[in-house]
């Protein structure tokens, strides 16, 4: 094929596209000739290398036959098995174990229960219970009351008698003889300024007859006190020292019967509407 290719390439005769189509036509077919023949032993060595590979044979086997010439593939080299080996592990140290915690010696302080509240001793102590029975009377205290009554309230005669009323109606004064005696004889005193003299006696008089004998009405939340001789001692007392601090009218007006009038209607209004 050679030489006929050639022989085209040097013949002049023919027109020379023709030519030039010929010896196109000539190369392609020897390069498919060559190609396949290149082809078919690359196929054939595949096939024997894989079958070397599956069976781990050592030797080249049939795919060692190789033809030498163009085109001729070198001969399978041989896989060997490659043997796996564990390398020895060298032992690791175990990790030192940590410290145990270092425990203070000092003990943890406990809360303290709280001491529940005690009542502190009051301001005032408690006072006495009252007597059962009234006290014995002195007359020097009698006295005692009355100026200090009197000092407290800058010689103002009823804030004074108000005073001692409502002490003698506080429990533990129920039964103080003294401080009824010197209630009693501001009361007469108060009678007299308000009602004048003969009628503030009349009061008086009245008054100490009833307790002696039938009793008086209770006026207060505490006990009436028994009929006492320096009561009344007192209370006539009162009348007579009001009376002479009245002023020169005072004692003319409630000489004359319109001064006993007007004290006595007083007196009986006084008596209906509660008024001590």
């Amino acid at each position: 094929m050679t030489t006929a290719i050639a022989a085209l390439g040097t013949d002049r005769r023919g027109s020379s596209f023709v030519q030039a189509i010929v010896l196109t036509a000539a190369l392609a077919l020897g390069s498919v000739a060559g190609v396949r023949a290149l082809t078919g032993r690359v196929g054939g060595k595949m096939d024997c290398t894989g079958d070397a590979i599956a069976s781990l044979t050592p030797g080249a086997g049939p795919c060692s036959e190789g033809g030498s010439g163009p085109g001729a593939l070198p001969a399978a080299v041989a896989i060997q098995p490659v043997a796996f080996e564990t390398a020895p592990r060298t032992p690791q140290p175990s990790p030192a174990p940590l410290p145990a915690p270092a425990i203070s010696s000092t003990p943890i302080p406990t809360a303290s229960p709280t001491p529940s509240p005690q009542p502190g001793p009051s301001a005032e102590p408690p006072p006495p219970p009252p007597p059962s029975r009234f006290t014995p009377e002195d007359e020097g205290k009698v006295k005692e009351l009355i100026a200090d009554a009197l000092a407290r309230h800058d010689g103002d005669l009823a804030l004074a008698f108000v005073d001692l009323r409502d002490q003698r109606q506080k429990p533990e004064n129920f039964f103080d003889s003294n401080l009824a005696i010197a209630s009693d004889y501001l009361r007469a005193r108060l009678e007299v300024r308000r009602n004048g003299p003969r009628v503030a006696r009349e009061e008086v008089e009245a008054y100490i007859l009833l307790k002696k004998t039938v009793g008086v009405p209770k006026e207060g939340p505490g006990p009436v006190s028994p009929f006492s001789e320096l009561q009344a001692k007192f209370m006539r007392q009162g009348v007579e020292d009001e009376a002479s601090q009245l002023s020169f009218l005072g004692k003319v007006f409630f000489s004359t019967p319109a001064g006993d009038l007007f004290g006595t209607s007083r007196f009986l209004i006084d008596s209906v509407r509660g008024d001590e």
